[in-house]
């Protein structure tokens, strides 16, 4: 509104403020849009047209703000059920207490909310008969086509064997070497690599 002799109000923080909450008011309240709310706010303030420019501009960044956050809200909220729906099905395979986070699985863009985990659990990662080695002293039993679940239960052994702390675990690489019955060995590749949030199923 206009200061109580008329004089059009100065275009600053405070006014850009008070400005868009009376946009968004209208916006809510009268269902106008944007450009017809911030003629009528201007005309309210006394506005030029020059004004009524920067207010359009100010509003442009305003939307796009509370668009991103809005954007970033779903993709830690996707994030995190998806990693939670991962780890309930690698808590459901172990016998007792999980030892790592899967950091293994496929990224998957999903428009207006981003990359985000895509469960590969089922899939095979490598054909044929194969162990799975992590440092010197691990040395899985040689299994069959395994799966991502199947890998991740393997690693979560070899951390409780070896009593090694919580790890990531991130895939797998060749070695080049062969079990005594002639099957190709994998090595398991896990950090200790803290992550910003670790989204557990516990």
């Amino acid at each position: 509104m206009k200061t109580t002799d008329n004089r059009p109000r100065e275009i600053n923080g405070r006014a850009l403020d008070e400005a868009v909450e009376i946009v968004q008011r209208l916006q809510r309240d009268e269902g106008k849009d944007i450009p017809e709310a911030a003629v009528c706010v201007a005309g309210m303030f006394g506005w030029n047209v020059a004004q009524t420019t920067h207010l359009m501009t100010h509003l442009t960044f305003v939307e796009a703000y509370m668009r991103n956050r809005l954007v970033d809200t779903d993709h830690l909220s996707v994030r995190i059920s998806r990693l939670a729906v991962i780890h309930d099905k690698i808590e459901a395979a172990l016998p007792g207490e999980r030892h790592l986070d899967f950091a293994a699985y496929i990224v998957e863009l999903i428009p207006m909310v981003g990359r985000v985990p895509f469960d590969n659990l089922d899939e095979v990662v490598v054909r044929g008969r194969v162990a799975f080695s992590w440092k010197p002293e691990f040395l899985s039993e040689v299994v069959e086509n395994p799966t991502w679940l199947d890998v991740a239960v393997i690693a979560d052994s070899a951390i409780e064997e070896t009593e090694a702390e919580h790890q990531d675990l991130h895939g797998v690489e060749e070695t080049g070497r062969m079990t005594g019955g002639g099957d190709a060995i994998y090595e398991l590749t896990m950090t200790t690599e803290a992550t910003t949030n670790r989204w557990s199923a516990r």
